[in-house]
């Protein structure tokens, strides 16, 4: 469709195909691996130092644990 365009009514059928479309769960990982920032958990043991207790790929999942 080079130097081509849709036509309104093609672009509203794509519309409202896209608004009923949920990602799955192995998609959702993906993206917030991409965009979300690691996020690693310690727990302070006495005069040890710290334990990690987990390592996420975002804040959301952490918050989620």
């Amino acid at each position: 469709m080079f130097l081509q365009t849709h036509k309104e009514s093609s672009i509203e059928l794509m519309r409202q195909k896209a608004l009923g479309r949920k990602p799955s769960e192995n998609i959702k990982l993906k993206m917030s691996v991409i965009r979300g920032k690691p996020v690693n958990i310690y727990e302070k043991v006495s005069s040890e130092g710290f334990k990690l207790i987990g390592c996420f790929v975002s804040a959301s999942r952490a918050a989620n644990f």
